[in-house]
């Protein structure tokens, strides 16, 4: 009998594009749209960092967006 195991561990999955306005760090993008409109964006995953983003934002197709530190800090 043999038995095999296969773990996918997300190799395949490009790591999630980051967008921030802290200076102090380096992000991907600095506003959102930028990032959903970027056609050679590396990942479907956008996860945006603590700010304020003072933009209207047109979502298109498959794409999460995330906000880093969870909805709790994130302004409604």
């Amino acid at each position: 009998m043999v038995l095999g195991l296969v773990i996918n561990a997300g190799a395949d999955t490009p790591p999630p594009v980051t967008v921030g306005q802290d200076s102090f760090m380096t992000y991907d993008y600095s506003n959102i749209q930028d990032a959903l409109d970027d056609p050679n964006r590396s990942s479907s995953e956008i996860v945006v960092y603590p700010g304020v983003y003072r933009e209207n934002i047109i979502i298109g197709g498959d794409v999460v967006l995330r906000a880093a530190e969870g909805p709790y800090l994130t302004p409604r």
